[in-house]
């Protein structure tokens, strides 16, 4: 895989979109999050969207946030996801109010599953 990402890194160095899709694949499948982060920050959206999903399934709710707060929208939008997967309602309306693309969905989707979840439950066990 080192031989791998040693030839394609000067491709993607040099522009080749092809090259920095493969690249920032072969970093997250190492886990590279250090190499995926320079590349993000260097404007690269291959790496930037990879990296994302790296500190997603990490549950790097900080980086992720932090990254959102510096424009990174592919972190936004992950951030919201992961908060939404977790319940934490707190934490998304604030994405919501700053304006985090999906947020609001994810709240909304969230708020309502809440609400209906004792409904269900009542209805499951038989109860009304």
């Amino acid at each position: 895989m080192q031989d791998a990402i040693g030839v394609l890194r000067p491709h993607a160095d040099a522009g080749s979109d092809l090259a920095a899709g493969q690249l920032a694949s072969l970093l997250a499948q190492q886990g590279n999050v250090q190499e995926l982060r320079e590349r993000a920050d260097a404007g690269d959206p291959n790496a930037a969207d990879r990296l994302a999903g790296l500190l997603t399934e990490r549950g790097d709710v900080d980086e992720l946030r932090q990254r959102a707060n510096a424009g990174d929208q592919i972190a936004a939008t992950r951030l919201a996801g992961l908060l939404a997967e977790r319940g934490d309602i707190d934490e998304l309306k604030l994405e919501v109010a700053a304006g985090t693309p999906h947020a609001a969905e994810l709240l909304r989707s969230l708020t309502n599953m809440a609400q209906e979840g004792p409904i269900a439950s009542r209805d499951s066990a038989g109860g009304r």
